[in-house]
């Protein structure tokens, strides 16, 4: 290494605390030319001499007549700035509405916690991200701070392929602090109904007045789809179904010989999918529908299935899930006043029967419906690929996802047990088959 004095322009300064620190200073003629400025180098020696070094071959290429700028420092993007770009992309504008409406919930608290926005990006390390780590779990539920945490390393990987690709206002940040930061996630939700316990919520709603929540639960059950999905799909999506094999003709048709069904577009996956009708729920939806058909006097453009009043528009999420609770609520207090009406008539059998249906509609959501459905239909037998094909999975998802929306339960084992049990005794029975001691 070169000895410091004979570094040209490179001085150092001792400070009262004995520390040392080195500095670079061009000539007057170097500094009026707006290519060079004094710089401060640290305290760091041999970062001190490499640093000048390099910035004296500058200095010697600008004089030989190669004009050279000195390194402009990097422009602070803030994350306000940062939120700011990533609502602009692309990549925001493909996701699905309702997911853009929860990253901008997230991305308003994370603004909030960013300085109200003006935190520099490059100054959000492992430790802020931990510290936000450790506040967001003791103040929120498991589900909302896992959310919050997600879309926070969403937005900081976004802000590094934005950077390498397009290769605007320099590196934003280096690495992502919160990569490698635990997210601990929220246990998978097995709540659910089973078909016996639908009548329950059927009639509630029904005694409210709350029609739209009855046909909702009807649908939310036997189509097995997203309440988002649900609530934005008119009367125009329902239509005949015609590639059918006999016995699912048989069994799905209508009084006028014909299958209807739904046919919507997922919002989360954007997957096509036309859903049959079981009869009860074609019933229900025609029902509703001939009271809100236009007429000579007031046409209605569009007719939504779920629709609360009586001018067939769409009703608002927060409005049915506020009505759902409601009807859940009401659904437990009548089940609740059955089981002390079979308490009293001493049916014991009836009571737990009643006090197992209160278990199941306490605290009951309408997301619930959708897992209820697929396990009514495991139940019955029918096989994982053919719910897929129902809720709209690919069968890789549908096996990825049978912990949360099939959860393993007793009645499951039981009857797979049993079916073993059965098969088993129909091959033992099989003529020629040789009977064991």
């Amino acid at each position: 290494m070169p000895k410091k004095r004979q570094i040209p322009r490179l001085f150092e300064q001792r400070l009262a605390d004995g520390t040392t620190v080195f500095h670079w200073k061009p000539s007057k003629t170097l500094r009026d030319s707006g290519s060079f400025t004094n710089r401060k180098l640290g305290t760091d020696e041999a970062l001190a001499v490499a640093e000048a070094m390099a910035l004296n071959r500058q200095v010697a290429e600008w004089k030989s007549g190669t004009t050279i700028s000195a390194p402009a420092m990097p422009r602070i993007v803030r994350f306000a700035e940062l939120v700011t770009r990533y609502r602009d992309s692309k990549a925001f504008a493909d996701l699905a509405p309702s997911t853009q409406r929860e990253y901008s919930s997230r991305l308003e608290f994370l603004s909030g916690w960013a300085m109200d926005g003006t935190l520099p990006v490059r100054d959000i390390d492992r430790d802020l991200v931990l510290d936000l780590r450790n506040g967001v779990y003791e103040n929120d539920s498991a589900y909302t701070a896992a959310a919050k945490l997600r879309v926070l390393r969403l937005l900081l990987s976004w802000a590094i392929k934005a950077n390498m690709i397009r290769g605007i206002d320099g590196r934003i940040i280096k690495e992502n602090p919160a990569a490698s930061i635990d997210i601990k996630q929220p246990r998978p939700r097995k709540k659910r109904i089973v078909h016996d316990d639908l009548p329950w919520l059927l009639a509630s709603a029904e005694k409210l007045g709350y029609h739209h929540t009855a046909i909702g639960c009807v649908l939310g059950f036997y189509t097995t789809q997203r309440e988002g999905d649900l609530l934005a799909t008119t009367r125009f999506a329902m239509r005949p179904i015609r590639d059918l094999t006999a016995e699912a003709r048989g069994a799905l048709a209508g009084p006028d010989g014909r299958v209807l069904g739904i046919s919507l577009e997922q919002g989360k996956t954007h997957t096509q999918i036309s859903i049959p009708l079981v009869p009860v729920a074609r019933a229900a939806l025609e029902r509703q529908m001939a009271g809100r058909l236009p007429d000579a006097s007031r046409a209605v453009v569009r007719t939504y299935l779920i629709s609360k009043g009586e001018g067939g528009g769409a009703c608002h999420e927060k409005t049915f899930q506020r009505d759902f609770r409601r009807v859940a609520d009401y659904a437990l207090r009548r089940v609740v006043r059955a089981v002390w009406a079979a308490r009293a008539e001493h049916d014991s059998d009836l009571a737990w029967t009643l006090i197992d249906c209160a278990k199941r509609l306490r605290g009951v959501q309408f997301r619930d419906l959708r897992r209820s459905g697929m396990c009514w239909m495991r139940d019955l037998g029918v096989p994982d690929t053919l719910i897929a094909a129902i809720s709209g999975h690919s069968i890789d998802q549908t096996r990825k996802i049978l912990a949360t929306y099939l959860p393993r339960d007793t009645r499951a084992a039981a009857e797979g047990m049993a079916m073993a049990v059965m098969r088993q005794a129909e091959r033992d029975a099989e003529p020629g088959k040789e009977q064991s001691a």
